[in-house]
């Protein structure tokens, strides 16, 4: 089973998994350990202002309210929402979902996993509020073709960070770069331009 009561004893019935958030904080890699709420009547993950200043992150533009009051929600990229579900032969596997995530303007709640991140994995819930058990089934090809598996080891993370900071800083240089002049004269003796 990979859904359970909280640690922490708050919200009894409610489903509750160990995970993570991933990211950056000033291109350097960052993991965030996080009791997640798998929320079914979110449509995003969302997570404290406290988790949320630990990645840097990219406005999506909009905000979002809460259904139960307490401030507004930016709704942003550069958190990754790491969580497990199960295989059909109840085999756990650590997915990440890349989808949009909220950041409170408070620290009061819990961090929740919403449906686009569940739907990302093609997963579903599965909760017995009485037994408090409970699993994140996907089919056996979800797991391998649509989850996005968690690196395996420090230095592919330290690649991939890599990666994504040389990429950064090309399209920096991109922008900068003034764009190359083509100019073409005739040359005698034959047809059309040459380019110079």
């Amino acid at each position: 089973m990979t859904l359970g009561p909280a640690q922490s004893g708050v919200k009894p019935d409610c489903p509750f998994q160990q995970g993570s958030a991933h990211g950056t904080k000033n291109s350097i890699p960052v993991q965030q350990a996080i009791e997640w709420l798998i929320d079914t009547g979110a449509e995003i993950a969302v997570v404290r202002a406290n988790v949320g200043s630990q990645f840097d992150v990219v406005s999506a533009g909009f905000s979002a309210s809460p259904t139960t009051g307490g401030g507004g929600i930016q709704v942003v990229t550069g958190v990754d929402v790491c969580f497990t579900v199960e295989d059909p032969s109840g085999a756990a596997h650590q997915v990440v979902s890349s989808r949009y995530v909220g950041i409170k303007s408070q620290n009061a709640g819990s961090n929740l996993i919403g449906m686009a991140q569940i739907a990302d994995v093609q997963a579903e819930v599965r909760w017995d509020p009485g037994t408090k058990c409970g699993a994140l089934r996907v089919p056996a090809p979800a797991v391998s073709s649509r989850a996005r598996r968690e690196p395996e080891d420090e230095k592919e993370r330290e690649r991939q960070a890599r990666v994504a900071r040389n990429q950064a800083h090309l399209k920096e240089i991109a922008k900068t770069r003034p764009k190359p002049k083509l100019e073409t004269d005739t040359v005698p003796g034959m047809l059309g331009d040459v380019l110079l």
